[in-house]
C-alpha cells in the first residue's frame, strides 16, 4: 500500500498506463482521437495539428471511421499509442503498454520513443519487465521490488541488478498455493514438474534430449473447452516459445497436462515459465514466471539460435491426464 511521499511538478506530463484510456466504445476512431486527446490534455488546435501524423504512425487510416468497439485490443493500442506519443508534453508516462502490440508496431514505438528522448530532448518514464525494449530506450534505470528501490544509475547496471536478484533456483518440481478466494475458483494449478526422457522428475535439461513439463491442476467444477498453456521466457522478459493444449470439455476433478518437445534447441540458460488455464476462451488461472528452468550441455543436434523479442515456435506435443500426478 502506499505510504506517503511528495511529488514536484514543473512540467507537462502526458500519460499511457492502459490501453484504450478516454475511449468510447461507440465513437468511431476519428472521434475518439479529438475525445482522447482532449483528455490527456490537448487543445483541439493541438489536435489538428497532429492529427495527419497520429493517424500516418497507427496505420489505421483505413479504420478511423469504425467504432471502437470493433477494434481489436491491437488497433486500440495502435491508436491509444500514437495519441499520447504526439502531445507535446515534457514527460510521457508509459506502462507496459507495448505488451499488446504486434512485432511491426513495437519496434516503431521504441524507434519512436528514442526519438522523443533523444532528438526532441523529452523525458520518458517507461514502467516495464521486457528488458531488451528497456534497454534500447532508457539511460538511467529503476529497479524496484516491493516498492523499494534495490537499484539505481545507468541502465546496464540496473539491468545487471535485475538479473541476478532473478529466482534462477534449480528445482524439478514447484509447488503453487491454492488461491485464497477458493469458493469463488473454478480451478487453479496445484504445481509444475520438470521431467527428463524417462519421465522422471530433473531440475535440469540438456540441449537436443527429450523434455516434459507436467502442469498438475483442479477444477472446482464441471468445465467446457479448458485449455492449458505453457510460455516459456528468457530472464530478460523475452516470450521464445508458447504451447497450449486441445479445448476439452472436464468435469470436475484432478488432471495433469504434460507438454513434451521431443528435441529441446531453445539454448542454454535459464527461463522463466508461465502457466495459463482457461475454460471457454476465459482464463482463470494466471502463474507468470512462477518456476524456472535450466538447461545446460550444447548438442550438436541442436542449431537454432535464440533470437530475442521474437516467437520461435518449437513444435510441443500436449497431452491431457485425468489423476496423472507424478508421485
Amino acid at each position: 500500500k502506499p505510504t506517503q511521499g511528495r511529488v514536484y511538478l514543473n512540467a507537462t506530463v502526458s500519460s499511457l498506463l492502459e490501453v484504450g484510456t478516454g475511449f468510447d466504445d461507440e465513437l468511431t476512431g476519428h472521434e475518439n482521437i479529438y475525445l482522447s486527446g482532449a483528455i490527456l490534455g490537448m487543445t483541439r488546435t493541438q489536435i489538428q495539428r497532429h492529427y495527419q501524423d497520429i493517424v500516418r504512425f497507427s496505420g489505421l487510416t483505413r479504420f478511423l471511421n469504425t467504432p471502437i468497439k470493433r477494434y481489436s485490443s491491437g488497433m486500440s493500442l495502435r491508436l491509444a499509442f500514437s495519441i499520447a506519443v504526439h502531445l507535446q508534453a515534457d514527460v510521457l508516462i508509459l506502462d507496459e503498454v507495448l505488451a499488446v502490440g504486434d512485432y511491426e508496431f513495437r519496434r516503431r514505438a521504441v524507434d519512436k520513443m528514442a526519438q522523443i528522448s533523444e532528438e526532441e530532448n523529452r523525458t520518458i518514464l517507461y514502467v516495464s519487465h521486457q528488458l531488451n525494449t528497456v534497454k534500447n530506450i532508457c539511460r538511467q534505470g529503476i529497479f524496484l521490488d516491493q516498492g523499494h528501490v534495490r537499484a539505481q544509475g545507468d541502465i546496464d547496471s540496473v539491468l545487471s541488478a535485475y538479473t541476478a536478484s532473478a529466482d534462477v533456483e534449480e528445482h524439478a518440481i514447484y509447488e503453487f498455493d491454492k488461491p485464497q478466494n477458493l469458493a469463488d475458483s473454478k480451478g487453479y494449478a496445484r504445481r509444475l514438474v520438470v521431467l527428463d526422457e524417462s519421465g522422471s522428475p530433473c531440475p535440469e535439461a540438456r540441449l537436443g534430449e527429450r523434455i516434459q513439463i507436467q502442469v498438475d491442476f483442479h477444477l472446482q467444477q464441471n468445465l467446457g473447452d479448458v485449455c492449458v498453456s505453457l510460455h516459456i521466457y528468457t530472464l530478460a522478459g523475452a516470450l521464445v516459445n508458447s504451447t497450449q493444449s486441445k479445448p476439452t470439455a472436464l468435469a470436475k476433478g484432478d488432471y495433469s497436462a504434460r507438454f513434451v518437445m521431443n528435441e529441446f534447441n531453445l539454448g542454454t540458460g535459464t527461463y522463466k515459465l508461465s502457466v495459463q488455464i482457461s475454460a471457454n476462451l476465459q482464463v482463470f488461472e494466471h502463474l507468470r514466471h512462477k518456476a524456472s528452468l535450466h538447461v545446460s550441455n550444447i548438442s550438436k543436434r541442436s542449431r537454432m539460435q535464440l533470437i530475442p523479442e521474437a516467437l520461435i515456435v518449437t513444435p510441443m506435443q500436449v497431452d491431457i491426464f485425468e489423476n496423472a500426478y507424478v508421485k
